[in-house]
């Protein structure tokens, strides 16, 4: 049997009307499903075939570390503001299309991250994008990409650098570094290609760092970022691993798929063709 997830908070209430749209076409389609919200998604799940979720990055996080231990068929709706998972998997956002396609069952194995026991499968920012998660509430308010983009400006300006240990091909490394992303997909933040070269199917993490950069060529900066070209500048470092371990001088505010948390100690590592999603 089907069950369909759903979050009615997210993108202002898209959530709860795509699951409403949904609704109506299983209904006249004559397919039997269970539909649940918010704070009612069952605890056990093993009775169900297949999973439709609706929502957005943080709904899916919350949905990989609710139910860690199945490894049912995903289907993603992007009920979210700014869907950047969603992004690598679809490219029409028709909920109707999505439902004839995803009844049709196909399926592509990808991967996902592990941070300190947390799953993700986007990506994670240590410091500045901790900071900037922080700040969020009138990004929250504005939406998308936009509301996005005033707090990280605010904070290019602002935010010092922080003191990373963490080890590279063998050799331990402690440097000031002004940005610092584990990523599993390209995009984060509604829309910002911080990993351009990350796929979610390639067994790897992309690791992207930023040396310490005056704050006016960080404004600079800025637009390579949102484009993806960042790669290139001469203060940004490109690599891939299969796993990372990353020391803080104290606690950290980190953003995880853009959940908030602190850490001082991050062990992180990729799981290589873990989930079946519907495409």
């Amino acid at each position: 049997m089907l069950l369909i997830l759903y979050n009615s908070q997210s993108g202002k209430g898209k959530g709860k009307r795509i699951a409403q749209q949904i609704k109506e076409s299983l209904i006249t389609q004559g397919i039997n499903f269970e539909m649940y919200r918010d704070n009612e998604w069952p605890n056990d799940i093993s009775v169900f075939d297949c999973i439709w979720l609706v929502g957005g990055d943080g709904s899916l996080n919350y949905y990989l570390n609710k139910y860690p231990d199945f490894d049912l068929p995903l289907g993603l709706f992007p009920g979210g503001t700014g869907n950047d998972f969603y992004s690598n998997l679809q490219s029409h956002s028709n909920i109707y299309q999505l439902v004839d396609q995803y009844l049709r069952k196909q399926t592509r194995k990808i991967d996902i991250g592990i941070c300190n026991g947390q799953r993700f499968i986007n990506t994670i920012g240590i410091g500045f994008d901790g900071e900037v998660l922080k700040d969020m509430t009138i990004a929250r308010w504005i939406g998308g990409h936009l509301g996005y983009l005033l707090i990280v400006i605010k904070h290019l300006i602002l935010f010092k650098e922080l003191s990373f240990k963490y080890d590279r091909d063998g050799e331990s490394k402690n440097e000031k570094l002004l940005l610092f992303f584990i990523s599993n997909a390209p995009a984060t933040g509604g829309g910002f290609i911080i990993s351009p070269k990350a796929k979610i199917d390639d067994g790897h993490l992309h690791i992207v760092t930023a040396k310490p950069t005056p704050k006016l060529k960080r404004l600079f900066l800025l637009p390579k970022v949102e484009k993806g070209t960042h790669l290139s500048h001469p203060n940004v470092n490109h690599w891939t691993t299969k796993d990372i371990n990353i020391t803080m001088e104290k606690s950290t505010f980190y953003q995880i798929d853009g959940e908030l948390k602190s850490a001082s100690e991050f062990e992180i590592i990729v799981k290589d063709q873990a989930i079946d999603v519907l495409v």
